[in-house]
C-alpha cells in the first residue's frame, strides 16, 4: 500500500473521476435548462391530441346518455310515482351537456388547434375536461336512477297508504261520531217515552229496560274506544241497537194494546168462571199464553228482538181474536146485558153536541199551535168532510159527529217523532211501519172520550182504499166505514192542494182530476162525486188557503 507508483495511479484515477462528475453535473444542469425552456412547446404540441381525445369522450358520453335516458324514460313510465325535482334535474342537465358539447365542438373546429396559442389551448382543454367531468357525474346519477327512483316510489306509496290510513280513519271517525250521534237521540227518544209511559204497563220492566241499554250504549263507548271491533261491524252493532231504541216504543204501544185487551179478557173469563161457572177458553191456552205474554214478549221487547215478539204478539192477537166475541157473547147472554151503543153516552141534545164539537176544536187548536208543522190540515179536512155529508143528506147530528171525526183523524200523530213526519227524503219500511200506526194512535185517543165511540172507527179506518189496499186492515168497498171513506177523500185532497214537503202542490183542477181518477180505486165512487159538489162550494176559500202557503204533513 505504500509503493509511490501505486499511490501515484490512484491519485490520477481520483482526479479523472472529479473530472467526470463535473461534467455529468454540468450535463444535468444544462439538460434542465434545456426541458424547462422546451416545455411550453412540448405542452402546446400535446394538447390538441388531449383536445381532441376529450372531444371524442363527450360525443361517445353523450351517446351513452341518450341511451341511458331512454332506458329511465321506460323505467318513468312503470313507475307510479316520480320525483319532479329529480327528472328535471337529469334533464336540465343532459340539455345543457349536449348545448356545451355542441358550443365547445363548434370553438374547437373552427380554427385549426395548432393555430392556437398555449393559452387558448389550455383554456379549451380545460372546458372539454370540466365538460367529460359533468357528464360521467350525469353518468353516475342516471346509473342511480332507476334504483332512485323504485326507492321513491315505495316512499311515495307508503306515504299515500299512511294518507289513506289516516283519510280512512278521520272518514270512519266520522261515521262513528254520527252513528253515535244518532244512537243518543234514539235513546233520548225512548228515555222520553219510558218517562211518560212508566205506568202504561204491568209485564214490561221500563226500569230493567233502561238500564240494560244503558249498559249497551256504554259498551258501544268502550268498544270504540279499545278498538277490539272494526268499524263495519261496530256501526251495524249501533245500527241495530238505535233500531231497538225506535222500535221499543211503538212496539211497546203495541204490547200495551195486547196486554191491556188480554187482561180484560183474563178477567172477564175468571168473572165467566166465578159468577155462572161457564168457561169457554181452555185452561192450557190461558196458561201458554200468560207464559208468553208475561214472560217471553217482555225479555224480547228489551232486547229488540223483534221479529219473534211481532209473531209472539200476532199469536196472542189470534188468541184474543178467537176468543173475544165469543167471551163476550156469553157474558152478554148470562149477564142479559146489551152490548154497548155510544148513543147511550151521546149528548142528548144540540147544544150538547156543539159543546163537545168546541171542546174537540180548542183541544185541535192547541196540539196545532204545539205541532206547528200540521198547519190547519184537520180543520181543512173536517171542512170538506161536512160539506160531503151535506151532499149526501146526513142529519146535523151525523154531520157533528162526522166534523168532530175530522177534526180528529191525525190527531195520533203526536205519537210520531217530528223528525218523522217532517222528513223530506224517501222513508224506510221501518219508517213507514211506524207513520202507519197513527190511525191506531187517533183511534185510541178519540175511544177515551166516552161520547165519541161511534166515530172510532171513521177515525180508524181513514187510510183504507176501496180496492182493499190501504191500512191498517185492508178493508175493501162496503166495509169500510161511510164516514172513513169521507175522511179520506178529504184528507187526500187537501193534501194534494197545499204544500207537501216532498212535493209542489196541485192546483184546484189538477186535484179534483186526481180525485176522479181514484173514484173506485182508492175512492168509494159514491163519495166522490158528491165530495166534488161539496169542494166546488167552498173553492175561493181553499185556494184563499193555497195562497198562504199552509204545509200539509205525510198522511
Amino acid at each position: 500500500m505504500n509503493n509511490p507508483k501505486v499511490k501515484t495511479v490512484s491519485n490520477s484515477i481520483e482526479e479523472i473521476s472529479h473530472k467526470a462528475e463535473g461534467k455529468t453535473e454540468l450535463n444535468a444542469e444544462r439538460k434542465s435548462i434545456f426541458w424547462k425552456l422546451t416545455s411550453p412547446y412540448r405542452e402546446w404540441r400535446n394538447l390538441p391530441n388531449e383536445i381532441r381525445t376529450r372531444s371524442e369522450k363527450s360525443q361517445r358520453n353523450l351517446i351513452l346518455l341518450h341511451e341511458m335516458l331512454i332506458d329511465y324514460r321506460l323505467a318513468l313510465m312503470k313507475a307510479n310515482h316520480m320525483d319532479p325535482n329529480i327528472n328535471r334535474d337529469i334533464w336540465k342537465e343532459f340539455h345543457q351537456a349536449k348545448l356545451t358539447h355542441e358550443t365547445l365542438n363548434e370553438i374547437t373546429s373552427k380554427k385549426s388547434l395548432f393555430m392556437r396559442g398555449l393559452k387558448s389551448l389550455k383554456r379549451l382543454n380545460f372546458e372539454w375536461q370540466n365538460l367529460n367531468n359533468k357528464q360521467n357525474e350525469l353518468l353516475g346519477i342516471i346509473t342511480q336512477a332507476p334504483a332512485a327512483l323504485k326507492f321513491y316510489n315505495l316512499k311515495m306509496t307508503y306515504a299515500e297508504v299512511k294518507k289513506q290510513e289516516l283519510m280512512d280513519d278521520e272518514y270512519n271517525e266520522r261515521r262513528f261520531s254520527e252513528a253515535y250521534s244518532a244512537l243518543e237521540m234514539a235513546l233520548g227518544y225512548v228515555e222520553e217515552f219510558i218517562n211518560k209511559h212508566e205506568n202504561s204497563s204491568k209485564i214490561l220492566e221500563f226500569d230493567e229496560a233502561r238500564q240494560y241499554w244503558s249498559e249497551k250504549f256504554k259498551e258501544i263507548t268502550e268498544l270504540h274506544k279499545s278498538g277490539r271491533m272494526n268499524i263495519e261491524d261496530l256501526l251495524k252493532k249501533m245500527d241495530s241497537l238505535k233500531n231497538v231504541f225506535f222500535e221499543a216504543p211503538p212496539m211497546a204501544k203495541w204490547i200495551t194494546d195486547v196486554e191491556e185487551r188480554y187482561t180484560r179478557l183474563v178477567n172477564d173469563h175468571d168473572l165467566l168462571i166465578n159468577m155462572y161457572g161457564k168457561s169457554v177458553i181452555p185452561t192450557e191456552e190461558i196458561n201458554e199464553t200468560k207464559v208468553i205474554i208475561n214472560e217471553m214478549v217482555p225479555r224480547l221487547w228489551m232486547n229488540g228482538e223483534n221479529t219473534p215478539l211481532d209473531r209472539y204478539l200476532k199469536q196472542i192477537e189470534a188468541f184474543l181474536n178467537i176468543h173475544e166475541p165469543v167471551l163476550q157473547e156469553e157474558l152478554a147472554y148470562q149477564e142479559r146485558h146489551r152490548p154497548w151503543s155510544a148513543n147511550g153516552d151521546a149528548p142528548k141534545d144540540a147544544d150538547e153536541l156543539d159543546m163537545l164539537t168546541s171542546f174537540v176544536q180548542i183541544m185541535i187548536n192547541a196540539i196545532e199551535a204545539r205541532e206547528s208543522h200540521m198547519g190547519d190540515h184537520s180543520k181543512t179536512v173536517a171542512k170538506l168532510a161536512r160539506g160531503t155529508a151535506e151532499e149526501l143528506q146526513w142529519s146535523e147530528q151525523e154531520i157533528k159527529y162526522l166534523q168532530i171525526a175530522g177534526l180528529m183523524h191525525d190527531v195520533g200523530k203526536i205519537w210520531i217523532p217530528e223528525t218523522l213526519l217532517t222528513k223530506t227524503g224517501p222513508l224506510s219500511e221501518n219508517e213507514i211501519q211506524i207513520l202507519r200506526m197513527h190511525p191506531y194512535y187517533s183511534a185510541k185517543i178519540v175511544e177515551s172520550i166516552k161520547a165519541l165511540k161511534d166515530i172510532v172507527p171513521w177515525v180508524y179506518n181513514h187510510h183504507e182504499r176501496w180496492d182493499g189496499t190501504g191500512y191498517p186492515e185492508g178493508l175493501r168497498q162496503n166495509e169500510i166505514p161511510l164516514g172513513a171513506s169521507i175522511i179520506a177523500v178529504a184528507e187526500a185532497f187537501s193534501a194534494m192542494i197545499f204544500n207537501r214537503l216532498s212535493r209542489e202542490p196541485l192546483t184546484f183542477d189538477q186535484a179534483i182530476a186526481e180525485v176522479r181518477a181514484g173514484s173506485g180505486k182508492q175512492f168509494d165512487p159514491d163519495v166522490t162525486e158528491q165530495f166534488i159538489t161539496a169542494a166546488t162550494k167552498i173553492r175561493p176559500a181553499l185556494e184563499e188557503l193555497q195562497q198562504k202557503g199552509f204545509t200539509s204533513l205525510l198522511i
